[in-house]
Formats: C-alpha cells, sequence, structure tokens
C-alpha cells in the first residue's frame, strides 16, 4: 500500500511539473534578467562623450556597494561607474537615500555626469587630463546620486 502511494504521488508531481512547463507560452524569449543586452553600457555612455553625442537621461545599473563618499553601481560587462550620495563623511543625513539599496539589484538611475574618478581625484569635462583619461579608457564615471528606483520584471516568474 505504501509502495502505489508513492506511485500516485509522484505520477501526480510528474503531471504537476509538465503543466507548469507548458505554461509558458511558445517562442516566448529567453529570460534576459532585470539587466537587459538593450540597455545601455557604461563603455557606450563613454562612446558618447568622446562622440559629444547627447547623454542619457538614466541608465539601468546594478548596486556593489559603498565605497568613499560614493554608492558603486556597474553594468552587465562589470564596468563601474561611481555615483555620489554625500559631500562628506558627516553628511550622516544622506545615509537615508541609501539605505535600502540592495546588492545586486538592478536600479533605474537618473544621471548627472560631473565627470571621471582616477585615484579618488574628479576630473571635470573640459580638463585636459579628462580628455586623457577618457581617450585612454582609464578613471570610472562619475554622477551625482539623485534617486534609484528598482527595476521590476514585466512578468510573473514561477
Amino acid at each position: 500500500m505504501k509502495v502505489s502511494a508513492r506511485i500516485t504521488i509522484l505520477a501526480l508531481l510528474c503531471l504537476v511539473a509538465s503543466g507548469t512547463a507548458q505554461a509558458q507560452p511558445a517562442g516566448s524569449a529567453p529570460y534576459e534578467g532585470l539587466l537587459r543586452e538593450s540597455d545601455m553600457r557604461l563603455f557606450q555612455f563613454r562612446d558618447a562623450l568622446k562622440e559629444q553625442k547627447p547623454l542619457p537621461d538614466f541608465l539601468y545599473l546594478r548596486y556593489r556597494g559603498r565605497e568613499w563618499n560614493h554608492v558603486v553601481f556597474y553594468d552587465l560587462d562589470g564596468k563601474e561607474a561611481l555615483f555620489r550620495y554625500r559631500t562628506d563623511r558627516f553628511d550622516d543625513l544622506a545615509e537615508r537615500k541609501i539605505r535600502d539599496l540592495l546588492p545586486g539589484q538592478v536600479y533605474r538611475l537618473p544621471i548627472k555626469f560631473f565627470g571621471l574618478i582616477e585615484r579618488r581625484i574628479v576630473y571635470p569635462p573640459g580638463t585636459p587630463d579628462f580628455q586623457r583619461l577618457l581617450d585612454s579608457d582609464a578613471g570610472r564615471p562619475a554622477f551625482e546620486f539623485l534617486s534609484a528606483e528598482p527595476r521590476q520584471p514585466d512578468f510573473i516568474i514561477y
């Protein structure tokens, strides 16, 4: 009796599993994750700076953590950008802006670009060092942290 009950339960589990596998629409695109191939990457942002094209209003990036007075985000290639969220280490009120950020989560970030950072020095656009860093692909882009809105999937994952 116990063996037949186990077989019945196993058969029901197989039916349920095959039913959920068929619930996916045929021909739907594979799941890319919340950071998509079509999202602008940081190397494309640098190219837009080099070619003096208009910059986007926002970027989709993953949160990594804090570094100095900045929060670090990265793109699909692993390239990092810094977002300044406080003026100095004594700015305790700024901690409220970033306390809910989760490492690995994708965020929609409105951007206000202010330069490239290398060795904790900010080089603003228009300076010779900025152009040198831009041409050599050195330094990390630096932005003002305005807000971060988590990107939600537009479908249910089950």
